[in-house]
């Protein structure tokens, strides 16, 4: 998911809405296949100091990490 928005970047593809309504679009980054591949890879194995603030910010902004390929499915 990370490399096919890297390589296309849309709002249908953006995982992070809510930076994405701050920031807007990132542009399409100018690399290789093999380099959108390898810098997530970076992006997923990296180990993250989490701040005390972030569970409330998560849950206050409600972000939704799953991915949708933008179908409803039935409820």
């Amino acid at each position: 998911m990370i490399v096919s928005f890297l390589e296309a970047p849309t709002h249908q593809k953006a995982l992070m809405k809510p930076a994405i309504k701050l920031f807007d679009l990132m542009p399409k980054q100018i690399l290789s296949h093999n380099q959108m591949i390898n810098f997530s890879e970076v992006l997923m194995e990296l180990d993250y100091e989490e701040p005390q603030w972030f569970n409330e910010h998560f849950e206050s902004h409600k972000l939704n990490l799953e991915h949708t390929d933008n179908k409803k499915e039935p409820q």
